[in-house]
């Protein structure tokens, strides 16, 4: 019987360890994690760091509009009797932006779309830390408990961009892979996957090099569908071209860190090559994986 007293003696043990280790998990998953700082400020400020974002996002802007002139007027004089100028959209542009910018500015041009999102999370924030952005939220389903989700965005040897997704957590519990929200997450790779087509044959390129919101869709799909499976993509982000909606230069990342509280990235224009090869590899799987030069 000594047998069956250890077994009995071993089960209480695993069970009272399975209650012990369950109430801990709970408490940790209500605690909030040390960068989720959301930003608690009156408008005006707001509306300042909103403002000093959009300033410095406005040279990357002013480039990627200037490389657009230029292949558009194909060295024609334009409607203010000038050439546009080459070098000005030769050099590459850096921008510096702080964490509190960064919220600001989301916040500002998410504003409009609260409703759409706040059902489902709330509260957003986004915190820099060395070589990771973590893009945070309260969950209203979940007692509004603080969801994370860790990234870590770099450039390799070849130029390519990756930016996989690390780490999940609820409050300041790791959520292990294969248990939570899989299911939901390889649901949207699907849905995105089954639009992807739908944009390509509508995606197009006029001969200044910018590109539609089709065109934009199907990089904006690779990315998120690349970082959700550990995979590279071409470091693409486009610029809207003033005053033509719905149009976008595509300028190339040559530089993308994460500091703490600062993201820093760098970008150029692309070469008329580039913009083919952009084009061919947004149209059709051939060329998906070719790398900028």
């Amino acid at each position: 019987m000594k047998w069956l007293k250890r077994i009995l003696l071993l089960a209480a043990f695993l069970l009272a360890g399975s209650i012990l280790f369950s109430v801990f998990s709970y408490y940790v998953t209500t605690l909030r994690p040390d960068l989720y700082r959301p930003l608690q400020v009156d408008a005006a400020v707001l509306e300042r760091l909103a403002k000093r974002a959009e300033d410095k996002l406005t040279a990357p802007v002013t480039m990627a509009n200037a490389a657009w002139a230029v292949e558009s007027a194909g060295g024609n004089i334009d409607r203010s009797g000038r050439t546009p100028s080459a070098a000005d959209a030769a050099s590459p542009v850096t921008v510096e932006l702080t964490e509190d910018e960064l919220n600001a500015f989301v916040r500002k041009w998410t504003q409009p779309h609260r409703s759409a999102f706040e059902p489902y999370v709330g509260r957003p924030h986004i915190a820099l830390s060395p070589g990771r952005l973590v893009v945070m939220g309260e969950i209203p389903r979940l007692g509004n408990k603080v969801a994370a989700v860790h990234f870590e965005p770099r450039l390799d040897e070849e130029g390519r961009l990756w930016m996989p997704m690390v780490s999940r957590r609820l409050g300041r519990f790791p959520l292990p892979e294969g248990l939570f929200f899989d299911e939901q997450l390889e649901q949207l790779i699907t849905h995105l996957q089954s639009r992807i087509p739908e944009w390509q044959v509508r995606a197009k390129m006029d001969a200044g090099g910018a590109v539609n919101d089709e065109a934009v869709a199907v990089v904006a799909a690779r990315l998120l569908t690349a970082s959700l499976r550990h995979e590279s993509v071409m470091p693409v982000l486009f610029s809207p071209v003033v005053g033509a909606g719905g149009k976008w230069v595509p300028v190339w990342v040559t530089r993308i860190e994460v500091h703490e509280g600062v993201l820093r990235t760098t970008v150029r224009p692309l070469s008329r090559k580039e913009r083919i090869d952009l084009m061919g590899s947004i149209c059709g799987e051939a060329s998906a994986n070719a790398a900028p030069r």
